[in-house]
């Protein structure tokens, strides 16, 4: 093959357009804290959606809740039934089911009953799943950190609890996805 100085400055020329393009590339949209759910609701009625938390808190009685929004879909039989949903629910979090750790948090979130277009759902639990890279300069990492330490204890009250999670979901919610 001969290079002539024209394939060469065309070669570059593109290159140049092609590491230019990848470089000013707008970021990739926001991370928020989601779970897939399941539910059904009597025979050949189910609920493929994804639950995304926004605040989390301590219930009445002292119990850790997330609440958020369901956002999915309702299929019965086929050809006899399809809506769509989207809705802000509340769902318990098993704290002895769960697990913490500076790098992850894992929430058994749910099983709950929960009507939805006008259907009564059971939905199974899920885990939801909240990691960290490693390596110096994580702003999730001290929040992780500070649940990891109030799960299990049982006195643990909202300050210890919630506020290291609602800080992670706010941070998750403005840090750009990874590609």
């Amino acid at each position: 093959m001969v290079r002539t100085p024209t394939a060469v400055t065309a070669l570059s020329a593109l290159l140049a357009g092609t590491l230019t393009a990848i470089l000013t590339a707008a970021p990739a949209a926001a991370t928020p804290t989601t779970v897939l759910m399941d539910g059904m609701a009597g025979d050949n009625v189910f609920l493929n959606a994804v639950f995304t938390a926004n605040r989390f808190a301590l219930d009445p009685s002292g119990r850790l809740i997330v609440d958020g929004t369901l956002t999915g879909t309702i299929t019965g039989p086929p050809g006899t039934l399809q809506k769509a949903v989207d809705q802000p629910i509340v769902l318990p979090i098993d704290r002895g089911a769960s697990a913490a750790s500076c790098w992850t948090i894992d929430l058994a979130v749910g099983p709950a009953d929960q009507r939805l277009a006008g259907f009564p759902f059971h939905l199974d639990r899920s885990n939801l799943h909240v990691g960290v890279n490693q390596g110096p300069g994580s702003r999730l990492r001290m929040p992780m950190c500070a649940f990891s330490r109030a799960l299990p204890d049982d006195g643990a009250g909202p300050a210890q609890l919630t506020d290291p999670l609602n800080e992670v979901v706010a941070l998750r919610a403005s840090v750009p996805a990874t590609r």
